[in-house]
């Protein structure tokens, strides 16, 4: 799913108890759709640095190897840390991820020569980048995954900028901003209740228990439970 900035901010906005901000408020300083722009600037970069593995749509895309080159040409503009899986030829065989220590130490030593090419089992990250082992001997498909983070934008280009991201981190981000603003300007009864619900903006497992329970995404929860089992145990969601 995707969404503007502009229609994240106006959500949240209306959920803190504005009216829906014009693009002209929101780029105008001072105003409340303006600090709301700060706030989902913030909110997305909490979520980057936090929990980058979650949120953000999962995009393909697909590379061709060269014989004896180990580093296929993933495109540069994919960060190599959140690239999820790499698969071979139409039968989109997943390779699997490894070190280049793990490498070293657990197959190179059960191999002549580690520099014999063949058909890639494994892939790993290096100096930056993605690479093959073995180094390929012909030429193959790459399939890779990876999250599409967002775009840096500004309050002029709230109503073209486009979040690809999923329901779980709409509900998330725009329950971020709406609580920014009820801080920022009160909000009696509401602000009370949504503050219940976020303990602490910055903490994103505060933030995940509202979105599942707060949101109407109950039907998600045990998906959610099972997909991020490590953010349940640490909120202790039960």
């Amino acid at each position: 799913m995707s969404i503007t900035a502009l229609e994240l901010i106006s959500r949240a906005m209306t959920d803190a108890g504005f009216s829906r901000p014009s693009e002209t408020q929101i780029a105008t300083l001072d105003q409340p759709g303006n600090k709301a722009f700060y706030a989902l600037l913030k909110a997305i970069n909490i979520l980057t640095q936090q929990t980058p593995d979650w949120g953000w749509n999962e995009n393909e895309l697909t590379t061709v190897t060269v014989a004896g080159n180990v580093a296929p040409a993933i495109n540069s503009t994919c960060n190599v840390n959140i690239i999820f899986w790499v698969a071979i030829d139409t039968t989109i065989t997943q390779l699997k991820r490894v070190t280049r220590e793990w490498l070293v130490k657990e197959i190179f030593p059960g191999v002549s020569d580690p520099t014999t090419k063949g058909k890639p089992q494994y892939w790993y990250v290096q100096s930056e980048a993605v690479k093959v082992w073995p180094p390929p001997d012909a030429v193959y498909t790459l399939t890779y995954g990876f999250q599409k983070l967002p775009q840096t934008f500004t309050a002029d280009d709230v109503g073209s900028t486009t979040l690809n991201i999923n329901d779980e981190a709409i509900a998330i981000l725009q329950g971020m901003v709406a609580i920014f603003i009820l801080e920022q300007y009160g909000g009696a009864g509401r602000a009370e209740y949504l503050k219940t619900q976020i303990v602490d903006m910055n903490n994103p497992y505060s933030l995940l228990r509202m979105a599942v329970r707060n949101n109407k995404l109950e039907e998600k929860k045990d998906r959610a439970k099972f997909r991020y089992p490590q953010y349940y145990r640490r909120s202790r969601m039960v």
